[in-house]
Order: C-alpha cells, then sequence, then structure tokens
C-alpha cells in the first residue's frame, strides 16, 4: 500500500483568480503586508500497487486525466510506503498545526524536508 501526495498548481503564467481575491480580503483585514496569494490543491489517497513505480505512473495518469488540468496547471506526486515513519497510520506529532498532521509518512516528509527532525520520530 502507498501513501500518494499530490500537489497541484496553477502554472507562474497563469493569473490566479482566487489567490487575487483572497489577497485582497486580506489587504482589508489589514494584513498589508501579504502578496502573491496562490490558491493551489493538496490531494492524498492510498494506493496498491505492486511497487513504486507502478504506483508513481497510476498517480500520473489520475493527474493528467483528472486531478489537474494540463493546460493551466501543473503537479508534483510524492509516494512513501510507510518506510521511515515505522508503518505508523497515526502520526504521534504534537505539531497540530502542521499540514499533514495525523498521516505519519507525509509528516516525516514534511519536517525531513525542512532539515529538522520530524517530532514522530524523535526519541
Amino acid at each position: 500500500m502507498y501513501k500518494a501526495i499530490v500537489r497541484v498548481t496553477q502554472r507562474e503564467s497563469i493569473t490566479d483568480t482566487a489567490g487575487n481575491a483572497v489577497e485582497m480580503a486580506l489587504h482589508k483585514l489589514d494584513f498589508t503586508g501579504v502578496q502573491n496569494v496562490r490558491i493551489d490543491k493538496y490531494i492524498t489517497f492510498d494506493l496498491e500497487a505492486h511497487t513504486e513505480a507502478d504506483a508513481r505512473l497510476q498517480v500520473e495518469a489520475m493527474c493528467e486525466k483528472l486531478l489537474a488540468n494540463s493546460t493551466t496547471e501543473e503537479f508534483q506526486i510524492d509516494l512513501s510506503n510507510g518506510a521511515g515513519c515505522m508503518g505508523a497510520v497515526d502520526c504521534p506529532c504534537p505539531s497540530t498545526s502542521c499540514k499533514n498532521y495525523k498521516s505519519c509518512c507525509a509528516c516525516v516528509a514534511q519536517h525531513s524536508s525542512k532539515d529538522n527532525m520530524p517530532f514522530c520520530l524523535r526519541k
């Protein structure tokens, strides 16, 4: 079983009207330092596949056929099979603000990408 994380972003050349609306609203709320707001999609799901290569091919096909509009969006895929997080389903990470909270493998990837030890692996 693989955990797939797909991040879909609008191409830089595309005006993000939703992001512009949020930015304007934040300015009206006196958060005047906010700039360049972009609204992205973050999609997670479990996928059964024999190999990571097979899982990646399946997720790429899903993105091309449904999850992303290839004309206006780009996508990034992250896969995990549980290695590195001891197969945990629920993350014991106390950082509830983490966008990957309660998804241990994604949490590990998130904290590791910031060059710090993930909370759920600290002894």
